[in-house]
């Protein structure tokens, strides 16, 4: 091997066959983490108004 390492925009090229399917990619994968985490907090809240809170991340003292 001659020791030459691809470039990352070559690597990205290799995966991607453009820029809306990377952008696309990485959306899918944000909103996938977004949906696992706001599931795991929502998953037993404690009351609607802690269940709200936690969806919209206000604090408790601005809630009432």
């Amino acid at each position: 091997m001659s020791g030459h390492r691809p470039t990352s925009t070559g690597l990205i090229s290799y995966h991607f066959a453009n820029k809306e399917e990377l952008v696309r990619t990485v959306l899918e994968d944000v909103f996938r983490e977004i949906g696992a985490s706001m599931a795991e907090r929502m998953s037993e809240p404690a009351s609607a108004s802690e269940a709200l809170r936690t969806t919209v991340n206000i604090p408790a003292a601005c809630a009432t």
